[in-house]
């Protein structure tokens, strides 16, 4: 997608803050950066992040695919219980 990671702060916070005033952009900016470098950053974080970017239509454009099952409504709860379980040990195993 080629974004910078300012960028990648603005998409996220738009998403996560619609109403984010400037001073709190910059401030979001500095903490992903640290995030983004940081080892002791939490997976579930970082997913949660990976979720929002996965829905924007830049991703669908990069034509990028994300490991995460999107329920159809056309299978059994076991199936899709199943399906989605599948989807997060390959997300486990990629990031």
């Amino acid at each position: 997608m080629k974004w910078s990671q300012q960028r990648l702060a603005y998409e996220l916070l738009d998403e996560l803050n619609e109403n984010a005033t400037e001073p709190e952009v910059v401030s979001f900016y500095e903490s992903l950066k640290k995030a983004l470098n940081r080892a002791s950053t939490e997976p579930d974080l970082l997913r949660r992040y990976l979720d929002i970017i996965s829905l924007h239509q830049d991703f669908e454009k990069a034509n990028i695919i994300a490991p995460k099952y999107i329920s159809t409504n056309q299978l059994s709860n076991d199936m899709e219980s199943g399906m989605s379980q599948i989807s997060k040990k390959i997300a486990k195993m990629i990031i």
